[in-house]
């Protein structure tokens, strides 16, 4: 029972303290002299491991252990996970409980490793750290045995098949090894076909529901052009799908035949190590004849035979074997040339030079012309390389003679020409800012854009760069040509205000000369001692002259307002008592609109957007039209004195002039147009009596008994006119 304590308190379990607190007390119920020696020698040991407990447990705090193994899909979580694990190995790595028995180490590290691999068993490192540890430990059967294992979970893993078959040619299990590579191979062989047969069964179905689609329409052979139309853009679409599932097959089948031909390299380096050349060119005609695998297998072979044999004509026979499988491709013609420019075998690098360039298509061919152009530069004459430089102008007319001769004239990484005398770095720079606007920012009202530039060109020059400036991204950046339309810069016109936009014609101007106003309506300001605007007859006040009111000379309209003038000094604006000009919406819309340079969108077509607005028909509102007039507008005029009428109504104030007699609502009306209710005269300059519709008005009977009343009338009397005034106004029929 003390061996079974003692080594329990000695580990950090979760219940240590608890564990040592019943030793403490089963030692002192035994024996309270002893109890304080065997304490005391595993006193050390119970601190170092409850010290221990409380580091691992911040280091599995992070792990999550009720997670189902499965392939990684390398996200954030999976990542975060798999480091986690790696801390909390290392951590036991390093000895944490300061334990002597090497063995002891040992077996909390597998076990730490066989606690990740619950949830971890898919990720080859892991393997592969298991078994290295082993190694360096001096352990080379577990090791093995490690490898072994990781290859049963994962037979497509290159990693622990390429450890194993090294670790079986160290111990010259030469059987095993060569196993092992030809069950990679088969493995990757079948993970191909599978995804093969996968994307066709895709595409197949796609087709499938197109056909089905097509058929459930019922088409004969009379069809007009709009269905047969639908018809070609589905035959598209499907084209299109069908063609994304085949780019993803095609990504997917490339990266695992390199793989393949990575295997095949390797079994080849294996096969000379231990049985030589020959056995290595025997897996190389093996390999030729695989359907998965890549150039990088001939080049491999080649190099082999001419570095281990220094037999170069077997060389050249591969590279020339090679050469009928991907003469398209620019790589493999590339690694080609270098080995013939190592051999110094000038006259089929040339041979070579005029047949790729002679069957391969311009947009592969860049890298061959330049590499063309590099072989003349060092080792041609003069005549050749301007006949070569002239030759590739032709096939790539994007890249200019000046741009040819400073590649001519550079050696490695020295581009002395570029950096010093030409500024290649600084236009370059340029030429990643992107698009920037041609029109300078013209912001502001009218009348004060170039104030506004010349302040915003202040703010500049004072704070260095602007903030477009730092920012140095290109104009149209976030605008995806796939997704949204590209505007047309060629259409790109700044907004700039002229004269007549600024100041209209006509337009009322506020001076200040001498202490008097003056506007162009001709109606002086009011002074001190008139009457307020709007009383026709106040105590102690004066009318303003009636204006001109004759039908056959009427008044000159009221001119748009000086935009202008709302940006005078305070001082002169205040000075001037009369109601400041209301602005043009549009020039007002226009003086809030942001710089040119802030606009990071494709244009709107201003005159469908105008027509759109034109075309829409927009529903009346249910009833009668609502009233205009606030309500405290009528409470005030039902608090003001008898007589004292509103500015707005026919006949009062100056802002509507009356008819002649103060603007009295007689019953045949003034000269100036006065209103003539039902049953009244006609006045001259008057209307017609206006007929009541509908019911009753709420007035009705106050108006009815102070008819022609005169300026005694009650309130109600004035509410009632306007009122019936309004309504005319709303409808002219009424």
């Amino acid at each position: 029972m003390r061996r079974a304590y003692q080594k329990a308190v000695a580990i950090p379990l979760n219940n240590v303290e608890h564990l040592w607190k019943e030793y403490d007390q089963w030692e002192n119920n035994l024996n309270r002299l002893t109890a304080k020696k065997f304490l005391g020698e595993k006193s050390s040991a119970y601190m170092t491991a409850r010290t221990a407990l409380r580091e691992m447990r911040s280091l599995m705090d992070n792990v999550n252990r009720g997670v189902v193994p499965k392939p990684p899909q390398w996200t954030d979580k999976e990542i975060t996970q798999l480091e986690a694990w790696k801390q909390y190995i290392d951590w036991e790595k390093s000895n944490p409980l300061q334990l002597e028995d090497e063995s002891m180490i040992t077996e909390r590290v597998a076990y730490a490793y066989q606690q990740a691999f619950l949830v971890l068993q898919f990720y080859p490192e892991l393997w592969y750290d298991y078994a290295m540890y082993y190694i360096e430990h001096q352990k080379p059967e577990k090791a093995m045995n490690v490898l072994k294992q990781g290859v049963e979970v994962l037979p497509t893993s290159l990693l622990l098949t390429f450890a194993y078959t090294e670790l079986c040619e160290s111990k010259r299990q030469l059987d095993d090894a060569r196993q092992s590579f030809d069950a990679l191979l088969d493995h990757l062989d079948k993970d191909i076909e599978k995804i093969r047969d996968a994307a066709q069964q895709e595409m197949d179905k796609i087709q499938q529901e197109a056909d089905e689609e097509k058929n459930s329409m019922n088409l004969n052979d009379d069809i007009d052009g709009e269905v047969r139309e639908q018809l070609r853009i589905r035959e598209r679409q499907v084209k299109k799908e069908q063609e994304e599932v085949e780019s993803k097959m095609n990504e997917q089948v490339n990266g695992l035949a390199k793989g393949c031909s990575l295997v095949w390299i390797n079994y080849m380096r294996f096969a000379r190590r231990t049985e030589g050349i020959k056995a290595a060119r025997a897996l190389f005609s093996r390999a030729r004849k695989a359907s998965n695998r890549t150039y990088h297998v001939f080049i491999a072979s080649a190099l082999m035979e001419y570095h281990n044999s220094k037999d170069a004509t077997i060389a050249g026979k591969i590279f020339g074997l090679g050469l009928k499988q991907f003469a398209d491709d620019p790589d493999y013609i590339s690694y080609y040339l270098d080995y013939l420019v190592q051999m110094n075998d000038d006259n089929n690098t040339r041979a070579l030079f005029e047949r790729t360039l002679a069957t391969m298509p311009s947009t592969k061919a860049e890298p061959i012309w330049a590499k063309f152009l590099d072989y003349e530069n060092k080792y041609g004459d003069l005549a050749s390389i301007h006949s070569v430089e002239k030759r590739r102008h032709e096939a790539l007319p994007n890249i200019t003679m000046t741009q040819s001769f400073m590649e001519r004239y550079t050696y490695l990484n020295i581009h002395a020409i570029d950096d010093l005398e030409l500024g290649t770095e600084a236009r370059e720079r340029k030429s990643g800012e992107g698009v920037v606007a041609t029109a300078q920012a013209t912001t502001g009202p009218p009348g004060t854009s170039g104030n506004a530039a010349t302040t915003t060109q202040t703010n500049t020059e004072r704070g260095g760069r602007s903030k477009d400036q730092n920012a140095k991204r290109p104009l149209l950046e976030p605008v995806h040509p796939e997704r949204y339309p590209r505007p047309d810069l060629n259409q790109w016109q700044s907004f700039k205000p002229t004269e007549s936009s600024r100041r209209p014609t006509g337009a009322p101007t506020a001076t200040n000369t001498g202490g008097t106003a003056a506007t162009s309506s001709g109606v002086p300001p009011p002074t001190a001692g008139m009457a307020p605007t709007g009383a026709p007859g106040g105590a102690g006040g004066r009318m303003p002259p009636p204006m001109n009111t004759d039908s056959a000379n009427p008044p000159p309209p009221m001119a748009p307002p000086n935009i202008g003038s709302l940006h005078q000094p305070k001082d002169t604006m205040s000075s001037v008592n009369v109601p400041p000009p209301q602005q043009d919406p549009v020039a007002y819309f226009v003086s809030n609109l942001p710089p040119p340079q802030s606009f990071n969108g494709p244009l709107i077509q201003s005159g469908e957007l105008v027509e759109l607005l034109r075309n829409i028909i927009i529903p009346l509102p249910q009833g009668g039209p609502p009233m205009r007039g606030p309500i405290q507008q009528q409470q005030q005029q039902q608090q003001k004195p008898i007589g004292a009428g509103p500015s707005s109504m026919v006949g009062g104030g100056r802002d509507m002039p009356s008819g002649r007699g103060g603007g009295g609502y007689g019953r045949g009306g003034g000269r100036g147009g006065g209103f003539k209710p039902r049953g009244g005269g006609q006045g001259r300059g008057g209307r017609q009596g206006i007929k009541r519709r509908g019911g009753r008005d709420d007035f009705e009977d106050e108006y009815q008994q102070h008819k022609g009343m005169g300026p005694n009338r009650p309130p109600t009397y004035d509410i009632f006119r306007a009122r019936q005034a309004k309504r005319h106004r709303d409808d002219p029929s009424y």
